[in-house]
């Protein structure tokens, strides 16, 4: 087996997010009702969106009786955010009175967050208050409201801000799907013995399994594991012309192989299938 060198520096993320008003910047308010469900007009409001810069922080600091900061990670999370792809925030949050977080999907239905109260110092976060965890999950596309609420005696402040969700590309629980898959729209050879190229992410190997001499499928623990993986392809000093990926999958081409190799038509259509995107190194 051989290794691909080289890395990429990690590009810093952008995420998108707007202000949950009529008038399109954040809101506090005293009631713990859920938003109103979230239709045409407000999926449109919803793309008016607030660019956050490379600290990756969200800053709701306009409360009335308290202040939130949140971190988000992974550091590569999608533009907007994706279904099938949880997203983890750490809160530091001002004030008193108990803390909760939760969504609203985008016909205004609550969704819990994942919260780890008490466990959490907030990340990397220069700021003041308590350090919470959360993470949070989006099971379909569409504007969702994240809401972050101090729960005091007599009353409930909250902040909530409008999320932009998409449809993520589907991923896979094992390498052998991901190959059952690829095998229905390419000819896999299920008797090949060649080698794969080997990629180490973190000091672990992914999933690897040939489908011919010259296609190798990766499958990978996560999205942001196959992200750091595309890195490293496209700087290697001999990079692939041309590849398929998805959420947490590979579908890599050999040109050093030899055999009947799949041309960029062939991967571009295998991708679309999947549900993934084509990669050339010509940026076609």
């Amino acid at each position: 087996m051989r290794k691909v060198k080289g890395l990429a520096a990690a590009a810093a993320a952008v995420l998108l997010l707007s202000a949950c008003t009529d008038a399109g910047s954040s809101t506090a308010d005293e009631q713990s009702t859920p938003p109103a469900p979230n239709d045409g007009a407000s999926i449109m409001a919803c793309q008016n969106a607030v660019v956050l810069g490379e600290d990756r922080v969200l800053d709701l600091s306009d409360a009335r009786d308290f202040q939130a900061w949140g971190l988000v990670e992974p550091a590569d999370a999608s533009v907007p955010f994706s279904t099938g792809s949880p997203v983890e925030i750490a809160w530091r949050v001002t004030g008193t009175g108990t803390f909760d977080t939760w969504l609203a999907d985008p016909q205004g239905n609550r969704v819990e967050a994942l919260k780890k109260p008490g466990t959490s110092t907030g990340g990397e976060l220069d700021k003041p208050g308590e350090g919470w965890d959360a993470v949070y999950e989006f099971d379909e596309p569409g504007c969702w409201s994240l809401r972050v609420e101090r729960q005091m005696p007599d009353r409930t402040t909250a902040i909530s801000v409008d999320l932009r969700v998409e449809e993520g590309a589907p991923s896979f629980a094992s390498v052998n799907e991901v190959y059952d898959a690829v095998a229905g729209v390419l000819d896999c050879d299920p008797g090949t013995t060649a080698e794969p190229v080997t990629i180490q992410i973190d000091g672990y190997l992914p999933e690897y399994r040939m489908c011919t001499d010259a296609v190798e499928i990766v499958r990978y623990e996560n999205e942001a594991d196959r992200a750091k993986a595309s890195e490293l392809l496209q700087a290697a000093e001999n990079p692939f012309p041309y590849f398929a990926e998805g959420s947490n999958w590979h579908v890599l081409v050999l040109p050093d192989r030899e055999g009947r190799m799949p041309g960029p038509d062939q991967i571009a259509a295998l991708a679309a299938e999947l549900g993934g995107s084509y990669v050339s190194a010509a940026g076609e």
